[in-house]
This record gives C-alpha cells, sequence and structure tokens, in this order.
C-alpha cells in the first residue's frame, strides 16, 4: 500500500526520502487523512528543515477532518527558526476553514 510506505518512509535515515515522502503524501492527498496526519505532525519536528517544509506544506494540501491536534502543531511551526517552515505552516494554516482554527 502507498500510503503506508510512503508513511514508514517519513522514519528513514535519510532526511531526502523523508522530504520527499512528506511531499509525496501532501501531493497524493489520501482521503483517509486520518492515517497520515499523525506522521506528517511529527514530521513537523524532524531534525531537518527541509522534512519540516515539506511536511508543513503537505499539511496544507490535505483536508483533514479533526484538525485540533494538526492546528496546535502549525502554530508550533510558526515559531521554527527556518524561515521556509514558518513560512509553509502560515500558509497551511491559512488553507483550514475559519472555523477550524477559531476553535482552538
Amino acid at each position: 500500500h502507498v500510503i503506508s510506505d510512503l508513511r514508514l518512509a517519513l522514519k528513514d535515515q535519510n532526511e531526502w526520502v523523508r522530504h520527499a515522502a512528506a511531499h509525496a503524501l501532501g501531493n497524493l492527498k489520501p482521503t483517509d487523512t486520518q492515517t497520515v496526519l499523525p506522521a506528517l505532525c511529527l514530521a513537523l519536528k524532524d531534525e531537518s528543515s527541509d522534512v519540516r517544509h515539506a511536511a508543513a506544506q503537505a499539511l496544507g494540501n490535505l483536508k483533514p477532518i479533526d484538525v485540533t491536534h494538526v492546528i496546535s502543531d502549525l502554530l508550533l511551526a510558526l515559531k521554527d527558526k527556518n524561515e521556509r517552515v514558518r513560512h509553509a505552516a502560515a500558509h497551511a494554516l491559512g488553507n483550514l476553514k475559519p472555523t477550524d482554527v477559531t476553535h482552538v
């Protein structure tokens, strides 16, 4: 299964594999986002800013049903030391419905 393989790839030793996996998950836009959200939220804390950036972008591309956990992780990413990560996190938050954001 492609989605489960990509979730596993988010834990790969190589940062470029993790980066590509996060990017792919955002582009694939799986219908069952609950299976990928925890892995992408964890990737927001990756040591590589490229992986964190790709994870934030991926979260912005998905339309999760339960966004509470996602919002709190994206709000933390707004304080990332890397400006690309902060930008992607802000963009991802902007893609959520306003009612989702105001209820957190």
